[in-house]
């Protein structure tokens, strides 16, 4: 578990966050990418809450974890590809365009100063789990004393869609806390707007990091619009197996989630051979596929039982 520290909660966590830890740092290539308030933002927005070990996970717009399980359970996948995502900065005003799914920030906000994040949920799809988390170090004043001192940045959430900043959604605005976090389900397809909101007194370096969970409402092994499931969309997938991010249809992604896996794979056998699609105003009429596409299945799905093996 990642506690509300942002530290492993029990010897036996230490070691499997301490080593996540090590991997996003040996892996981090971009100017900032491994400096620890990073690392510890990827890790804590990375964290799943799961049910039902984590069914009572909860926090409130003052208390931007839970009390007992923090975070939530260390997830080395997503923070990966957090980190992955890139370095993708905030906009002072109306942003122009959205960010990735995934990705992070880090730099400095002044005093009173607001950075704006877009994230954007395209019609057909929703957003199963936004998770967004920001964290800065304690500025320790007086040495003497050693007693520290917490800037007080906030995060607001707003739907966007209408009108910029026309609703807002959630916020996390801890007076005590050196993190904040939002964490929404279940998001509608839609314009999204996170304000980070500086001290007011004083500037302080920041770091953010996002992963947002998509699916299509209705999964599709029709990765090329022909409207039929055949030997050409399986090329698609065999093309593309094993991209971890920032897949669309095209590439074969079947269930929105932006990755070309065994999932899609699952979708792919589905589908195929299931008939045609009906697609106004044409009727696609299947016809059969050569051995060669079966075959090509057979070892695809191979691959895929493959590779699930080693990560289990």
């Amino acid at each position: 578990f990642v506690s509300p520290s942002g530290h492993p909660q029990s010897s036996t966590s230490t070691s499997a966050v301490s080593s996540i830890a090590i991997l996003l740092h040996q892996t981090a290539v971009a100017p900032d990418a491994n400096r620890a308030e990073v690392i510890k933002a990827q890790l804590m927005a990375g964290a799943t809450k799961d049910e039902p070990e984590f069914a009572s996970w909860s926090r409130t717009t003052t208390q931007p974890l839970d009390l007992v399980v923090g975070a939530g359970e260390v997830n080395i996948l997503n923070s990966y590809k957090i980190q992955q995502g890139g370095r993708q900065s905030g906009a002072v005003s109306q942003p122009t365009s959205a960010v990735g799914s995934y990705g992070w920030d880090y730099g400095a906000i002044n005093a009173g100063e607001e950075l704006f994040y877009n994230f954007s949920i395209d019609e057909g799809s929703s957003a199963t789990e936004l998770s967004i988390l920001a964290t800065w170090f304690a500025q320790v004043d007086n040495f003497r004393s050693g007693l520290p001192t917490v800037a007080n940045l906030n995060l607001a959430f707003y739907d966007s869609s209408e009108t910029f900043l026309g609703t807002m959604l959630d916020e996390s605005v801890s007076p005590d806390n050196n993190v904040e976090h939002i964490y929404q389900v279940d998001l509608e397809p839609g314009l999204y707007t996170l304000v980070l909101s500086g001290d007011a007194s004083r500037s302080r370096d920041f770091a953010l990091a996002w992963r947002m969970e998509t699916l299509f409402d209705d999964p599709s092994a029709d990765f090329n619009g022909d409207g039929l499931v055949a030997g050409s969309d399986l090329l698609t997938l065999q093309r593309n197996f094993g991209t971890l991010m920032g897949a669309t249809l095209a590439d074969g992604d079947a269930d929105g989630d932006g990755d070309v896996d065994a999932d899609d794979l699952r979708h792919f056998q589905n589908a195929y051979g299931a008939g045609p699609i009906i697609t106004a105003p044409l009727l696609a009429v299947a016809v059969p596929e050569p051995a060669a596409a079966a075959i090509a299945l057979a070892a695809l799905a191979a691959l895929a039982l493959g590779r699930r093996r080693r990560l289990a």
